[in-house]
């Protein structure tokens, strides 16, 4: 083979790919295309949004590691493989275990769906748990299992052929509106018409009238084992796909078949504003309601009466994903509407109720959820709270590594031989309280001397525990002293930790 034709060869190729890829991640299709989809794998396209984050998260998979005398799991989107670990969570093995745990049981409604809150000091990566969850989703929406569908009307004056006209769907699979395009070209008048993607991207199963869904999807899912989420039975489309949705019914005399061939479903990706959005104090709502205002205008020339509203914004832009409220209790942060979307899952947008599908997070400091207790008025929106402690890295080891990633672009600047070690080790000591002995869990059996030295332990033999040192590695510890740190002393430590390792100076009330 000559270079030239190896050259040829390898460029087909990649022009081959370049095509499968872009067929692959903009597949479009008709509405009988997408039930082919969900009969062969149900679970992919009736998931919430809870359940897609879980699966997101989970899809850059785990391990098991150890810490302080307990086997925790540690998942490796944290680790920010999307930016070479740049934004990589240090020393939150607990805290992570836990929100995700709370992810999980939300997806699988073992309890309500409650608002994520991390809350803690600054510096301490809450900011950073949220952005890796959303560039999770982000990735994991490329992916064949992680595919979202949502759907869009095409609607023109064209009639439509009954004889001619697809099982279901809008499109032929050689022409439009149902005609089969004939052998021979013929010139044909500019087609017109107008696409309206449904604000919110909502499910395409939602067009399925809800008192049939159920029975509908029983028998599409047949013996399988698998469980319909409530969302999932019991959401409507948003009020603009209502609007077309009975226009269109009401054109064609009830059937509905006719309905569905103004559907086209597609793919969409997870992406900043579609899917995740971050609200930061102070931000203003995007002005979309010109753009409403002339699709309203174009789709009236076909179907008089209906009046396309703006549902716009935040709140339509983070269904079917998360919205991110950094600082979420400052004012203006709208504090009815976090307990209607928590609460009963719906939300107004101009002046419209519409269902809504998305997993709220919100950051934090300490005084701000202080003041928020304080409120006689918050107790509604408290109860609807999943709160999560970001404490201070209390591992000598892992604030190290932190401060050799952030030194790591520093290129012409000599630093000293121990002193970054030097500097982890002491902020961590700065952090450390006495055990309290009313933390001691009677589930944990220590003995009599053991008991004695775990409340008596000093900053230094602390930090040692903390940081995973094996007993042959201990330094500030006797050698009768180290027969005695097991992992029951390693647990029974953790759960001693005083108010200032858990990083806030107040007791729950």
């Amino acid at each position: 083979m000559s270079l030239t034709d190896l050259t040829d060869k390898i460029f087909s190729e990649i022009v081959e790919s370049a095509k499968e890829k872009y067929r692959r991640e903009n597949w479009r299709g008709t509405f009988d295309q997408f039930l082919a989809k969900l009969a062969e794998n149900p679970e992919r396209y009736l998931r919430t949004s809870y359940k897609y984050i879980y699966d997101a998260i989970v899809h850059f998979g785990k391990e098991e590691i150890k810490d302080c005398g307990e086997t925790l799991p540690h998942y490796h989107v944290f680790d920010d493989p999307f930016g070479n670990g740049r934004k990589k969570i240090f020393g939150q093995h607990r805290l992570l275990e836990s929100l995700v745990d709370e992810i999980r049981s939300s997806a699988e409604e073992e309890g309500p769906e409650r608002i994520i809150l991390l809350h803690g000091p600054p510096g301490t990566a809450k900011t950073s748990i949220m952005y890796l969850i959303s560039k999770a989703m982000e990735f994991y929406s490329r992916t064949e299992e992680g595919e979202l569908l949502r759907f869009k009307w095409k609607i023109s004056n064209r009639p439509i052929d009954p004889g001619r006209q697809s099982k279901i769907g809008f499109q032929t699979e050689s022409g439009e509106d149902g005609e089969k395009s004939s052998s021979k070209k013929k010139k044909s008048p500019k087609k017109s018409g107008v696409e309206m993607v449904c604000s919110l991207n909502d499910n395409p199963i939602f067009l399925i009238p809800a008192e049939q869904r159920e029975e509908f999807l029983r028998k599409i899912i047949g013996d399988r084992d698998i469980t319909v989420p409530k969302k999932i039975l019991e959401g409507e489309i948003c009020y603009n796909c209502r609007q077309i949705y009975n226009a269109l019914l009401d054109k064609y005399h009830g059937d509905l078949e006719k309905v569905f061939q103004h559907i086209v479903v597609e793919r969409f990706f997870i992406e900043d504003n579609q899917g995740f959005i971050l609200i930061e104090p102070g931000t203003m709502e995007d002005p979309f309601h010109m753009q409403f205002k002339v699709l309203s205008e174009k789709i009236a020339r076909f179907l008089p009466g209906v009046v396309v509203q703006p549902l716009g914004g935040r709140w339509a832009a983070s269904n079917r994903g998360l919205i991110h409220f950094s600082d979420i209790f400052k004012p203006n942060t709208g504090h009815y509407q976090l307990l209607s979307a928590s609460e009963e899952h719906r939300v107004t947008i101009n002046g419209i109720s519409v269902n809504v599908d998305t997993l709220i997070g919100g950051t934090c400091n300490i005084e701000d959820y202080e003041s928020l207790k304080k409120n006689p008025l918050s107790g509604g929106l408290r109860d609807r709270i999943r709160r999560f402690g970001v404490n201070y890295v209390l591992n000598f080891k892992d604030e190290e590594k932190i401060y050799l990633r952030d030194l790591s672009g520093v290129k012409k600047k000599h630093i000293a031989p121990h002193s970054v070690s030097l500097a982890a080790l002491w902020a961590v000591l700065t952090r450390l309280d006495k055990p309290i002995e009313e933390g001691l869990p009677e589930n944990i059996a220590l003995s009599e001397k053991a008991k004695q030295l775990l409340l008596g332990v000093n900053p230094m033999q602390k930090a040692e525990i903390y940081a995973g040192k094996e007993r042959h590695e201990f330094e500030y510890f006797g050698e009768d002293e180290v027969k005695l740190i097991d992992d029951n002393f390693r647990k029974a430590l953790k759960y001693t930790e005083g108010l200032l390792e858990q990083a806030y100076n107040y007791a729950e009330g």
